[in-house]
């Protein structure tokens, strides 16, 4: 199964099942016209304060030794299509472990979690921050900063997923990709409503995720894709959603020149007289439809680089 990856570069994920409900889940979707979600939905069983229920470590698997290689295995390859030992990745909701590669050979690997101790157990992590996402989703990172942004197993308990995609997309730089990943195993008294309406709902729950893409921020992703990785049938379901962070509009997609001059000829000042005075205007030269066009098109990019 193809994939799109870092930078929008394609690779294939041989161990996909691309025929899975889950991988066509968000093939020709028909995205909602407006936010489908409401209050409720994201309310829990368990609305205690979240530091209460995570307050002592955790030092354990989520999910089976299968699904943890065959995770570690994809973010392998989304990992490989950026300059090796050169990347940035942010592994949102971690804990002591974040399932990327035992070979893993990035430039920074910054983590955010509940849990302190469970962060500083985190052997791969150049740099930790202790945050509670539902309390404060607002990530600690400038602009533009990360290649990959990695969230596992851990989406269905996001009670505010618009900042928090929001937040992804800014953080990551053009072109970085987003990587959710998910399970149908939780702590089911703090994950949201929705979520639990059906645990084993692959397809419904790429469905939530890809919505959560498609408009925080709205058109500010690109190739959202539903993939499953599921290592077999008697082990934990491995479910991907990705997307990469639009990138701008490059001057290189005019078609010629023409339009180019086109637009400069129609910003230029009036030309004075030899008495300082302006020159009366003059009906503009008559401009070929597809030189308009293309001046059109110019000041269009011009507008979106800025």
């Amino acid at each position: 199964m193809e994939v799109s990856g870092w930078q929008g570069s394609k690779f294939n994920v041989p161990f996909a099942k691309p025929s899975s409900p889950v991988s066509t889940a968000l093939k020709n979707v028909k995205w909602p016209r407006e936010w489908p979600y409401g209050y409720s939905d994201f309310r829990r069983r368990d609305e205690s304060n979240d530091s209460v229920f995570y307050g002592e470590p955790r030092l354990v698997q989520h999910i089976d030794d299968e699904a943890i290689a065959v995770l570690q295995e994809f973010y392998g390859l989304q990992f490989a299509c950026a300059p090796r030992g050169k990347f940035s990745v942010l592994d949102m909701c971690s804990s002591w472990v974040s399932h990327y590669p035992t070979n893993l050979k990035a430039k920074r690997v910054a983590i955010t979690g509940m849990v302190e101790k469970e962060l500083a157990a985190n052997k791969q992590a150049t740099e930790r921050c202790v945050q509670d996402l539902n309390l404060n989703p607002k990530l600690p990172y400038g602009r533009n900063e990360f290649d990959f942004v990695t969230n596992a197993v851990s989406v269905d308990y996001l009670t505010r997923p618009e900042e928090v995609f929001r937040e992804m997309h800014r953080v990551l730089k053009p072109g970085g990709v987003a990587i959710i990943a998910f399970s149908s195993r939780c702590f089911a008294s703090k994950a949201i409503s929705m979520w639990c309406d059906d645990l084993t709902d692959g397809p419904g729950h790429c469905q939530i995720v890809g919505n959560y893409f498609h408009f925080c921020p709205f058109d500010g992703w690109r190739e959202v894709t539903s993939i499953d990785i599921s290592p077999g049938p008697i082990t934990n379901p491995v479910w991907v959603v990705t997307a990469f962070k639009a990138m701008r509009p490059k001057m290189s997609r005019l078609r010629s020149t023409a339009g180019m001059n086109a637009f400069k000829a129609s910003k230029k000042p009036p030309i004075p007289d030899l008495e300082g005075l302006a020159v009366p205007p003059q009906p503009p030269p008559e401009t070929p439809l597809a030189e308009r066009q293309e001046a059109i098109e110019a000041a269009s990019v011009e507008a979106n680089m800025k």
